[in-house]
């Protein structure tokens, strides 16, 4: 009897092993089959576009990404058929079973997974797309990543001429878009097409090759890069003379024929000026627009609840403060305390805001510097008032961030604009999202190293943005603080210092305010079919009588859909994650656990987001 019993676990032993075996044999298949399939979404999205990828990575070889297409050429029809690959993708990603995942893997299975089935749900409407939007177009966007292309070496320049090369076909396919959209009904009307091809026949226009943007920019990089390498004389006059060929031959003659091209699609123009929920299944292509944009995954009813109880908060907070206040009224109180603003350089401000952030947000794993440069005189049309352009995963060392003279920003406004844009704005949350992990030096072709490659090509404009408008609200309150420095601030009187605080305040709650109610009407828009007469007859109400500039809002927000709701929707998104961190946390909550949770978990949705702040502990 015995005997059989030490047979019997014998058997059982070997069983119990044989299952194990055979459950890591399917958990290890599960995770080799997530890394594949992640790796090949990553190189086939990457590898299509050598301009984007320039920017996303510095040295593609250590990926494995060889085979790259300069820039991307339309081909007619192509929109129809764009879901099959994200189709196939999100069918072979479901074969994987997350729950045999590690969870810092899971959590990646889930932003691909909801990115591939958001953009499924765009692909069903493939002409309401608009490439060539006024303020934001690949028109306009193109020179700007074309004239910021960093020579990191003499290959990069070799790569910059391909892209070069490859314009005019890239601007013909857009074209064949655009004639597909126009016979579908859904082209621009005639004052966005009138912006956008204006811009591409002034951007074309110069009466001297050698002093245009792409020509200076060219030969600033390149004495750049001829300062730390082994080019000659000879090679640099070689280069500058290719580009300057490349330029007059294919630029600009591409740009203006582009233009007449699109001034003779006019004929084509819906004029109605009315949102997006007035064309066929326009309503339902705005929501799913508003998902993808924003990251938010709540109802219309819910978001406009949102913004509607915080404007009320924001205008009561305002009311209150001005009641009590009466003196802020005066604008000379504003403007001397604008003017009396105690740092107004650029880098003295950046260096301010990094040690103002010490406290309450994680210190980076590595050093990185930052440079203040002007945006070069022929790009100053094409540019916003301060912007960042986002630095490779492998090349983050050197950053720039670039302020435009044309709107000469100064005092208050300078130092809140470069909280957004750098400290601990988007320079400072790039960076930190870069070195997450235990070797963010150190090649390593693990999932989790594919995930963040991904996230960093793909762009979850809801989380970015959002987090970037939450901390340029912070720094109100530290812009505020610097008055009463008694190193800094050149006037120490309470009553000043007093002031400044609530002249903060001010403008914050005046901010907020401006961009909710841009949302709102976004949403009135496109989804509820608001004219512009509403439109206008509402901005009276808030002061803004001047007939231009109504217009000017309301044609804002019908050529840019949900750009105002991507900024302002993911702040609130971030301030609900916030408060909801402070019921879990109780005690133990902290600003610097909040802020370092969101930072560690990187760019993605806040659907994802909130499950993975429900699962800390």
């Amino acid at each position: 009897m015995a005997h059989k019993k030490r047979i019997f676990l014998t058997l059982s032993i070997i069983l119990f092993a044989a299952f194990f075996m055979l459950t890591a044999v399917y958990l290890k298949r599960d995770q080799l089959a997530f890394k594949h399939c992640i790796k090949k979404f990553t190189d086939e999205t990457l590898s299509t576009n050598a301009l984007s990828l320039h920017y996303t990575l510095k040295d593609p070889s250590q990926y494995g990404i060889y085979k790259i297409t300069p820039l991307p050429a339309y081909a007619p029809g192509e929109a129809l058929d764009a879901a099959s690959l994200y189709t196939e993708y999100l069918e072979r990603l479901c074969k994987t079973d997350s729950a045999t995942l590690t969870q810092a893997d899971a959590f990646a299975y889930q932003i691909l997974q909801d990115y591939l089935e958001e953009t499924l749900a765009l692909e069903q409407y493939p002409y309401y797309a608009e490439p060539l939007t006024p303020n934001s177009g690949v028109h306009t966007t193109l020179p700007i990543l074309l004239a910021e292309y960093t020579f990191y070496d003499e290959d990069d320049i070799s790569d910059y001429f391909e892209i070069l090369s490859a314009v005019p076909s890239y601007l013909d396919g857009i074209l064949i878009y655009e004639t597909e959209k126009a016979n579908a009904g859904l082209f621009m009307n005639n004052v966005s097409l009138k912006k956008v091809a204006d811009a591409c026949q002034t951007f074309s226009d110069t009466d001297n090759p050698e002093n245009h943007m792409l020509a200076t920019s060219f030969n600033e990089r390149l004495n750049a890069l001829a300062s730390h390498s082994a080019l000659s004389l000879k090679d640099i006059e070689k280069y500058t003379l290719q580009n300057l060929e490349l330029l007059k031959n294919d630029i600009l003659p591409a740009y203006k024929n582009f233009a007449a091209s699109l001034t003779s699609m006019s004929s084509f123009c819906n004029n109605s000026y009315s949102g997006l929920c007035t064309y066929e299944n326009g309503k339902e292509y705005y929501l799913s627009l508003l998902k993808r944009n924003t990251g938010s995954y709540r109802s219309i009813s819910d978001i406009k609840e949102m913004l509607y109880a915080d404007f009320e908060k924001n205008y009561t907070e305002l009311v209150n403060l001005l009641s009590e206040n009466p003196h802020l009224l005066n604008n000379d109180t504003t403007d001397s305390l604008n003017s009396a603003f105690p740092l107004n350089d650029a880098g003295d401000i950046l260096a301010h805001l990094q040690s103002a952030i010490e406290e309450d947000f994680p210190h980076l794993k590595a050093a990185a510097t930052v440079t203040v440069k002007p945006v070069s005189k022929g790009l100053e049309s094409y540019c916003s008032p301060a912007f960042y352009l986002t630095v490779p995963m492998d090349a983050y060392e050197k950053n720039t961030i670039y302020i435009n003279g044309k709107n000469a920003l100064s005092g208050i406004d300078l130092y809140t604009t470069l909280a957004h844009e750098g400290f601990p704005g988007h320079l400072y949350q790039t960076i930190y999202f870069h070195l997450s992990g235990d070797n963010p030096d150190i090649y390593d072709a693990s999932v989790t190293d594919y995930s963040k490659l991904l996230r960093n090509a793909l762009y979850f404009g809801g989380y970015t943005e959002g987090y970037a408008l939450y901390v340029e609200n912070l720094s109100y309150d530290w812009a505020a603080m610097l008055f009463s420095d008694p190193v800094l601030s050149s006037s120490n009187e309470p009553d000043f210092a007093s002031d400044a605080k609530l002249c903060c305040d001010v403008f914050k709650y005046e901010r907020q305010m401006q961009i909710g109610l841009y949302c709102l009407l976004d949403i009135a828009i496109h989804y509820d079919g608001a004219t512009y007469e509403e439109v206008a007859a509402l901005l009276h109400q808030f002061g803004i009588t001047d007939e231009e500039g109504k217009q000017e809002i309301y044609q804002y927000i019908l050529e840019e859909p949900t750009t105002y709701l991507k900024y302002y929707l993911g702040y609130l998104e971030i301030i609900y994650l916030k408060n909801l961190a402070k019921t879990l946390w109780q005690d133990e909550y902290s600003d610097l656990r909040f802020h370092t949770f969101l930072l560690d978990a990187g760019p993605c949705n806040f659907k994802c987001l909130s499950e993975k702040l429900l699962e800390e502990e």
